[in-house]
């Protein structure tokens, strides 16, 4: 493919074609191929880019729909997250792509030897969307609220609060945190998070303000300011004039809603939205062959996820490990990938991947084996007496709700898959699509069978705990219920250790014994991830990969459109 792309190259040069001509040319080419993979990889597509001209409204397509919780202490879901960093933007630090720490508000920071205090010098001049000054006050405020409100949220409930002992205003600008004790980890896990206006929330008991809160105007720091909603289907930022980074050159953002993702593709082909996120490359395929003005983007995430069944272990038909041993082992998950995802993911036995450093290689694989599975349902008393194709245990036949995000075509066709799986087996899967934001409560409350989940992979105690540790169940990420009193120990042993060396066994240990259990069935990890965007906008690309934030966005004087 890549010798495909320099022979385009090739004969641009020979008829000395301008950037269109080759957009048509390559376009042509790989329609007749039949693939994406040239126009992804070349990136030729992205046109000639000039200087940065102001102006113009970047339209985002999303799948989802009903009000969105834009507060950082209660958001629960990632679009809710992302919407949210535009308004209220970086912590005291922010993360570069390496992930390394770099100033964010604050302009400068040190600690003590023993890392159990770390001051923050703020930098000079930031304002609020309403033009009052960030001062230590605002950051001392947001800070006993992450510590001390009771959220549903699992982006901020982890046990690094519990090492602030207090957060106290050395000065306008100066804030010193002085922790229980050393910690290492402080650094970026708690400088990372947004800061709210004192105020405006600094009033009466910040949970009875939730609801209003939710229906308020969302005051940041961010390079958008809110501006409106709309009849629940469209968000409304527009750019922050005096954002301490530059102002945007995008003059606003507009966040669109769409029920399924091909409603969102039919948005795309006619120019109503200019950028959204596909999931499946099939579907960025056909968006890319509607509109010649879409380039396609394939990003590798640097924040992996792995996917899964979520069982309910909690009910008596996931109560047992083999039980949920043999549904993985009659369940195809290579097929899963190759439908689904054209080969381009690798099985997950797992939380981790296997290029993660503390990956254990010999996981028990549960490869697919209907005839393994059905044996082990066999020993566990579950049998097809009555001949109806369905198995029996007793007086209850072996049938359950498989839960999935509305609207995502790729959990529906992943959920078509499992329940001709399982039918195989006599195990009767009935497919149910729900609003997100409602799967996720009736699963925190335990309210559900079973579902299609994303669930972050890192090798982070974070993560480890907020999935698996038992005091996480029906709050965190625990919403399978499960409970391992070994993995509990070593969650909590985990946090007092810093060197890999000593991590990497007790990673390695854990992820042995979640595999074991199978509280999910691990499905696959994906590699690429697809979006589209009208060509109209420069400047989207980091070098290394990657999208630039939609500040960096620009588009030319003569292309604008809004």
């Amino acid at each position: 493919m890549q010798h495909d792309c320099a022979r385009y190259r090739k004969i641009l040069v020979l008829l000395k074609w301008g950037v269109r001509g080759l957009c048509r040319l390559v376009r042509f080419a790989l329609l007749m191929a039949g693939g994406v993979g040239c126009i992804l990889a070349c990136g030729v597509l992205s046109g000639q880019e000039s200087s940065p001209n102001y102006g113009d409204t970047l339209v985002i397509g999303e799948i989802g729909n009903g009000l969105k919780n834009l507060n950082p202490i209660f958001y629960t879901l990632d679009q809710e997250k992302e919407i949210a960093d535009y308004i209220y933007g970086e912590g005291l630090i922010s993360l570069d792509r390496q992930g390394t720490a770099v100033p964010g508000l604050a302009e400068s920071w040190e600690y003590s030897q023993d890392r159990s205090i770390w001051t923050f010098q703020l930098r000079e001049g930031i304002l609020f969307h309403n033009n009052v000054p960030l001062e230590s006050g605002d950051v001392v405020f947001t800070y006993n609220l992450y510590r001390n409100v009771k959220t549903d949220s699992h982006y901020f409930y982890n046990k690094n609060f519990d090492v602030i002992e207090r957060v106290i205003e050395d000065g306008d600008r100066r804030v010193r945190f002085e922790l229980q004790g050393p910690y290492e980890k402080f650094f970026p896990e708690l400088a990372t998070l947004q800061i709210l206006p004192s105020q405006i929330y600094n009033s009466g008991t910040y949970e009875a303000t939730r609801d209003s809160i939710l229906h308020s105007t969302p005051v940041g720091l961010g390079p958008f300011i809110f501006s409106r909603w709309e009849d629940r289907e469209k968000i409304v930022l527009r750019a922050n004039p005096f954002y301490y980074r530059g102002r945007p050159y995008l003059n606003g953002l507009s966040i669109q809603f769409h029920a399924t993702e091909e409603l969102l593709k039919a948005a795309f082909v006619t120019g109503e939205i200019d950028f959204a996120r596909i999931e499946e490359e099939a579907s960025a395929r056909d968006v890319w062959r509607s509109n010649p003005r879409i380039r396609l983007v394939t990003l590798v995430s640097n924040q992996k996820v792995f996917e899964c069944i979520s069982y309910n272990v909690s009910k008596k038909l996931f109560s047992k490990g083999a039980t949920r041993t043999a549904l993985t082992y009659a369940i195809n998950r290579v097929g899963i990938i190759d439908e689904v995802l054209s080969g381009k993911g690798n099985i997950a036995y797992g939380p981790l991947d296997s290029d993660s450093w503390a990956y254990y290689p010999n996981l028990p694989k549960y490869h697919f084996n209907p005839k393994k599975a059905l044996e082990l349902l066999n020993e566990e008393g579950w049998s097809d007496i009555d001949r109806d194709g369905v198995l029996e245990n007793g007086d209850q036949e072996f049938r359950f709700t498989l839960m999935f995000a509305r609207g995502s075509g790729l959990f529906e066709r992943i959920a078509r898959i499992v329940k001709l799986d399982l039918k195989e087996i006599g195990v009767d899967v009935i497919p149910e699509p729900v609003e997100y934001k409602e799967m996720m409560r009736l699963m925190k409350e335990g309210d559900y069978d079973a579902a299609l989940m994303s669930f972050p992979s890192e090798a982070k105690v974070e993560n480890f705990d907020r999935l698996f540790h038992s005091s996480n169940i029906g709050r965190g990420l625990n919403v399978m219920y499960y409970y391992n009193r070994e993995v509990d120990r070593l969650i909590n042993l985990a946090y007092e250790v810093s060197d890999r060396n000593r991590l990497e066994p007790m990673f390695q240990r854990m992820q042995l014994l979640i595999a074991q259990d199978q509280s999910c069935t691990f499905l696959f990890f994906r590699w690429l991830f697809y979006t589209a965007v009208d060509t109209r906008f420069q400047n989207i690309r980091h070098p290394n990969g990657g999208l630039k934030p939609f500040p960096e966005w620009w588009v030319p004087e003569e292309a604008q459109k809004y």
